[in-house]
């Protein structure tokens, strides 16, 4: 299931002239891809974007009907689960940021996960060959700025129960420094 969540395309089953065949069919998250990109594309918003909390309503006018419909089935049906329905607030961070805020909004985010991990390499390296502690928190805190910003494009560290402990992890690394 989770791989299914990750992938753009997956087997599905497809009904013709009374015939059941296995296609590999777009995931929900290759058409909300589609939908942000037909977007961004559009009258220079990739520059500022549609604002902050516009992401759903804003791509849901650019959804390419023709080339495959828009996602909206029940969740709770296993079987279509990110063929044609979305998890509720499972869209990547960086695809979110895109659509809201722009390639600014892009460039902030870019500099708050590089802050982090610059601060957590700095505390390492700075930190005592004998400070063991202090060099372990700090590598931890790199590697879980590496983690959120790999899960970025995935989901949101923000809303999928880890955003606390990233936020842990980042205020320890600027804390390592003071």
């Amino acid at each position: 299931m989770l791989w299914r969540t990750l992938t753009l395309y997956a087997p599905a089953e497809v009904q013709r002239d009374g015939l059941v065949e296995v296609r590999e069919m777009p995931t929900a998250r290759l058409r909300r891809y589609q939908a942000a990109i037909n977007y961004l594309e559009q009258d220079r918003h990739w520059l500022l974007g549609a604002g902050a909390g516009k992401y759903q309503t804003t791509i849901n006018q650019f959804f390419d009907t023709r080339a495959y419909p828009k996602p909206g089935a029940d969740t709770d049906n296993e079987a279509a689960f990110d063929m044609h329905a979305h998890e509720k607030m499972s869209f990547g961070l960086l695809e979110t940021v895109a659509v809201e805020l722009g390639v600014l909004g892009l460039a902030a985010l870019a500099w708050v996960f590089l802050a982090w991990m610059a601060a957590a390499l700095s505390a390492f390296f700075r930190a005592a060959p004998e400070a063991h502690l202090i060099r372990a928190l700090a590598l931890a805190s790199f590697g879980a700025a590496v983690g959120a910003a790999v899960f970025s494009v995935f989901g949101s560290p923000l809303v999928r129960g880890c955003g606390g402990t990233f936020a842990f992890f980042a205020g320890m690394a600027f804390f390592l420094n003071a």
